[in-house]
Formats: C-alpha cells, sequence, structure tokens
C-alpha cells in the first residue's frame, strides 16, 4: 500500500466535516412530529427516521467493528455490512425517533473525541475492507464522511417535501 499523504491537518478537517453532518442531521429532523419522521414521502425509499436510524448504526458499525477493530488489531478484515438483514437497524426503527437522534448526537460526539486522540500512525494502521480492500483508518473515516453525506442530501430531500427546511 502506497504510503498516506494525509497530514493532521487532513485530520483535522475530516473530523470537523464528520461533526457537521451531525448538526446537519439534527436539523433536518428538527421540529417534526414522529408521524412525519416516520412517512415515506418518497415511495419504496426510507423515511427521515429511517434514515436516521441508518445513520446511527451505521456510525456504531464503524466504530465497534471497523474503528475499533483496526486499531487493536494488524491489517484485520472488516465485516461487510448489510442493513436490510441487520436486526439491530430493524429494532431502531421501532424506537422513537427523538431516542434515535438523541443517541446518534451522543455517539457522534464519542467518536470526534475518539478520533481527535488518534496519532498519526494510528490515522494509518491498515484493513481490509470488504468493497474497497486495503485502506487505513484515515480512508475508511473519509468513507464513512462520504456514506452519510449521501445520506443527509436525502434526509434534505424528504424533508424539503414535508415542510420547509430549518436554517
Amino acid at each position: 500500500m502506497p504510503e498516506s499523504k494525509t497530514c493532521p491537518e487532513a485530520h483535522r478537517r475530516l473530523i470537523d466535516r464528520i461533526l457537521a453532518q451531525a448538526s446537519d442531521v439534527q436539523r433536518l429532523t428538527a421540529g417534526l412530529h414522529e408521524n412525519h419522521l416516520s412517512k415515506r414521502v418518497v415511495a419504496s425509499r426510507w423515511s427521515l427516521k429511517e434514515l436516521a436510524c441508518h445513520l446511527r448504526r451505521v456510525q456504531q458499525v464503524f466504530i465497534r467493528e471497523r474503528l475499533e477493530l483496526m486499531l487493536e488489531q494488524d491489517n484485520p478484515e472488516l465485516p461487510a455490512y448489510d442493513p436490510d438483514t441487520d436486526p439491530r437497524f430493524i429494532e431502531m426503527t421501532e424506537q422513537p425517533a427523538s431516542e434515535t437522534i438523541a443517541s446518534y448526537l451522543e455517539e457522534r460526539a464519542h467518536l470526534v473525541e475518539r478520533l481527535r486522540t488518534l496519532t498519526r500512525e494510528q490515522w494509518h494502521r491498515p484493513g481490509r475492507h470488504p468493497v474497497y480492500a486495503q485502506g487505513d483508518v484515515y480512508s475508511l473515516a473519509e468513507y464513512h464522511a462520504h456514506h452519510e453525506a449521501h445520506h443527509v442530501y436525502q434526509m434534505y430531500q424528504r424533508r424539503a417535501l414535508l415542510s420547509p427546511v430549518p436554517e
């Protein structure tokens, strides 16, 4: 694997982005009743609540099953994730959206603090991803941020169909 060229400034920018996206999730779900959050406003697509549940669950997988594994083991094989067959994701969709969002934000704060404590060497610990073959903690965190950004955009689209998007 070629040596990564990321630097502490790149790490900080990525952490800031991950933190900002959590604020977007909070903003895009604010002020809506459970019925609105649970409504599938786009046929056959996840509701705002389901998207929030997915983001929370993927964050848990990222932290517990990928990030910590890469920090504890040498070049581990990272588990694949499929929300359609994940009983924990399904359980989350049955809980109130407010609980899911609050837990997501609390877990995000812990993730941000964890990332802030990583050394340069830890940012570059390798792991084998089921789709992207080989990467390091930085590339995995960047993948997580891009994946989440895609779903935050979907949340924006759903919110805009329900009511004006808060500033």
